[in-house]
């Protein structure tokens, strides 16, 4: 299987909407090497496959399900298997969401943090 796993980062790269110049320079590798990657050209590792999940903060899993060719799985399998990585593929886009909206929620407690400090100033001075 994972002689076949290229096949599975393009289409989860432009499914996430970052280019291949975005990814490689997440990765620090020049895109002439992302693309020898994705095409097959060049034999990635487990390792590297890794690396590509966590800069396109995924689990490996993602990209393998992407991989998988459809006369793999016998027929009987596929609806199960497209209702699995649909719902692993709703989880993954609530998760983010949800990460998203906890980082603007951190960014205006930090904004709030720093504007009490700026009014604990002022009112200090004001005392002085």
């Amino acid at each position: 299987m994972t002689n076949k796993i290229y096949k599975g980062i393009k289409p989860t790269r432009q499914l996430l909407q970052v280019t291949q110049s975005e990814l490689a320079e997440r990765l620090g590798k020049r895109s002439a090497h992302l693309s020898v990657v994705e095409t097959g050209r060049h034999n990635g590792s487990i390792p590297l496959y890794e690396k590509i999940c966590d800069a396109l903060e995924l689990p490996f899993v993602v990209i393998a399900m992407e991989a998988l060719q459809i006369e793999e799985i016998e027929k009987k399998d596929m609806e199960e298997f497209l209702k699995i990585k649909e719902e692993l593929y709703r989880f993954l886009g609530v998760t983010r969401v949800l990460k998203e909206k906890m980082d603007i929620v951190e960014g205006r407690k930090l904004a709030e943090r720093l504007w009490q400090g700026k009014q604990l100033k002022k009112s200090l001075r004001t005392q002085e």
